[in-house]
């Protein structure tokens, strides 16, 4: 799980933020672990707190950033 949070947070960090903060609507897709990564990184998650998280299979997730984050 290190390595994958590594690698997302370095791609998240050197793509995806630099689109948003463009202007751009971003969609990232993933796996569970990259996801996982990723929640753990935006919304500073806890590794032992992610153990608790579910990632729903085939379900799209929305957060909104620059504003209240919501999630669905």
């Amino acid at each position: 799980m290190k390595d994958v949070k590594e690698r997302a947070v370095a791609h998240w960090e050197e793509v995806v933020v630099p689109a948003i903060k463009a202007g751009k609507r971003v969609v990232v897709v993933g796996h569970e672990n990259n996801l996982r990564a990723l929640f753990m990184h935006i919304d500073q998650v806890a590794p032992e707190d992610m153990l608790h998280v579910e990632i729903p299979r085939a379900a799209p997730l929305r957060n909104q950033f620059g504003m209240s984050s919501q999630k669905r």
